[in-house]
């Protein structure tokens, strides 16, 4: 209290200064994300026998959200001019140029995806064996609307842009055998291709329907071993799994100032692979009746399994010396990144415990 990170006294003061008008140099506001989904299943189940046993369905979900910024207090200004910092062109060219408290500005737009998802699976028991099969197909859908027309991007920001279509397919698959009860294992595997997620389709969504060049559906394929033992006072169980996910995109936003020029960009990463690899045990034991044992270990290993083409864009509003490329995008090429650790957490823990009732 007595030493604030921000001066908000200097805040005002710089906001009521003589030559800005009523203009406000400093404001505080929040990015808005209101959205509205709805989801319906329909699911059937059928005996085939004694053994078999069919389920079907389908699923399908649907969300529009609606984004924006709006200003939560102007810190004793009268208005905010909604113009963009870095280029300073108007970010709302059918709207007023001076927004109040409580108003939109900056950006505004919605984004809407559906998906359906029809599945079929098979599963079969006898005696210790135990095994299933599944398919799915999911056919997604996506699209903007911008209600602003931005400066920069006067013939892609405004109304509806053109929707995205994903068909994919996916398989999964699994093999268990029980042991007396006190032993079992099964062995789990899935491969297919899945959608992007909506928040990696559109380069800059707040400023234009643009999206990224050549998005295609990631691909998946993974395998999981499971090895479950109850034994009298002892409880454990192994898991070792490996699970491949290729050809996913990512985009980064941050400001750059080089060689090449400056401009507020966005990083578009394509053909990316992530690794996930490991082993997992844990096991607790029964002391006495009051005071159990437990033990945990995690080795994994993630990583980036390629080297992804990396892409940034950006707006050609600015001065026509300053820009990294008239084109409006520059491809870097690959960044070399393969068996780069991922962000995932940590890779090795160990735990131990006694616990006593």
């Amino acid at each position: 209290v007595e030493d604030p990170r921000l001066q908000w006294e200097s805040l005002y003061h710089a906001n009521n200064a003589a030559g800005l008008g009523g203009r406000a140099a400093y404001l505080l506001y929040e990015d808005v994300a209101e959205g509205r989904q709805g989801w319906l299943q329909a699911l059937l189940q059928l005996s085939l026998g004694k053994h078999l046993r069919l389920d079907t369905g389908l699923q399908y979900r649907t969300l529009r959200t609606t984004n924006f910024a709006r200003i939560k207090d102007l810190l004793g200004a009268s208005f905010h001019e909604d113009i963009d910092p870095f280029s300073g062109t108007g970010n709302d060219l059918d709207g007023k140029l001076q927004k109040k408290q409580g108003e939109p500005f900056g950006y505004h737009y919605e984004s809407s995806a559906g998906a359906l998802q029809p599945f079929l699976q098979l599963q079969y028991q006898k005696g210790r064996w135990e095994a299933f099969a599944a398919l799915q197909y999911s056919s997604q859908r996506y699209q903007r609307k911008g209600n602003y027309r931005n400066e920069r991007f006067p013939d892609t920001s405004l109304g509806d842009g053109s929707p995205l279509a994903f068909g994919d397919l996916m398989g999964k698959g699994g093999v268990g055998y029980h042991l007396g009860g006190r032993h079992w294992w099964s062995l789990n595997g899935v491969i297919g291709r899945h959608a992007p997620l909506l928040k990696h389709v559109f380069v800059n969504p707040r400023e234009s329907h643009q999206q990224v060049p050549g998005l295609q559906s990631e691909y998946w394929s993974g395998l999981e071993f499971n090895y479950d033992l109850r034994m009298r006072g002892l409880k454990g169980r192994l898991t070792a799994y490996y699970t491949r996910m290729m050809d996913k995109t990512d985009i980064h936003f941050f400001f750059v100032d080089s060689g090449l020029g400056s401009d507020f960009v966005q990083e578009v990463v394509t053909g990316l692979d992530h690794l996930h690899m490991g082993v997992e045990l844990g096991l607790e034991y029964e002391i006495t009746s009051s005071l159990n044992a437990s033990a945990v270990m995690s080795l994994g290993k993630y990583r980036v399994g390629s080297d992804p083409l990396v892409t940034i864009n950006f707006d050609t509003a600015g001065l026509e010396d300053d820009l990294i490329n008239p084109e409006g995008s520059e491809a870097l090429g690959p960044a070399m990144l393969k068996d780069y650790h991922l962000s995932a957490g940590p890779q090795k823990a160990f735990s131990l415990g006694l616990e006593y009732r």
